[in-house]
């Protein structure tokens, strides 16, 4: 009989191991401490780059511009434009910086030279002349936004860098048909 006591209270041991152990793999582990670091985002291609500094230039410009028109132009259709650059490209930028920031990437703060020499140029104009010369600008700066974007869309190597660039395009189209517009209604003011 105390052979059967034994061997049941072994077998009682081992039933109540197992089920110790079988329920440790299932609580987390709290003795083990790890730190987990978010990965690092995958380096950028210099061609994506490029069109990172490029957008990030443009549309510092376009608002630079619009805040300006907005301000000085003389026809109202022209300040209203000049404005919803400054809305839209605004809008745009801060999506821009925050992919940016999202890819491990850096975009310029100020104006490089050329772009600030656009503005100066643009800033030197008054009355009528200053409304012609912003929408025809408008128009073949659009023109080639539009184009790059479409560009952007299909061959940036970042798909989303790529998905930014399709999902802006439609609004610079919609700025490149209303400075058409806006290139049309100044053509004759004196």
């Amino acid at each position: 009989m105390n052979k059967r006591i034994l061997s049941t209270m072994a077998l009682a041991s081992v039933v109540a191991l197992g089920v110790a152990c079988d329920k440790k793999k299932d609580e987390p582990a709290t003795t083990q401490t790890t730190s987990a670091t978010p990965a690092a985002p995958a380096p950028l291609s210099d061609h994506d780059k490029e069109f990172l500094t490029k957008a990030a230039q443009g549309g510092m410009l376009e608002v630079a511009e619009g805040q300006a028109i907005a301000a000085k132009a003389p026809n109202t259709a022209v300040k209203t434009f000049g404005q919803e650059m400054v809305t839209d490209h605004s809008k745009a930028n801060d999506e821009l910086k925050a992919l940016a920031a999202s890819k491990g990437a850096t975009l310029p703060t100020q104006l490089d030279s050329d772009h600030q020499k656009k503005l100066d140029k643009l800033t030197k104009k008054n009355g009528p002349k200053l409304d012609k010369y912003y929408a025809s600008d408008m128009v073949d700066d659009h023109e080639e936004d539009v184009k790059e974007f479409k560009d952007a869309a299909k061959n940036l190597d970042d798909p989303d860098l790529r998905a930014w660039a399709d999902k802006t395009l439609p609004t610079l189209e919609h700025h490149l048909m209303m400075a058409r517009d806006l290139k049309a209604q100044t053509k004759n003011e004196k």
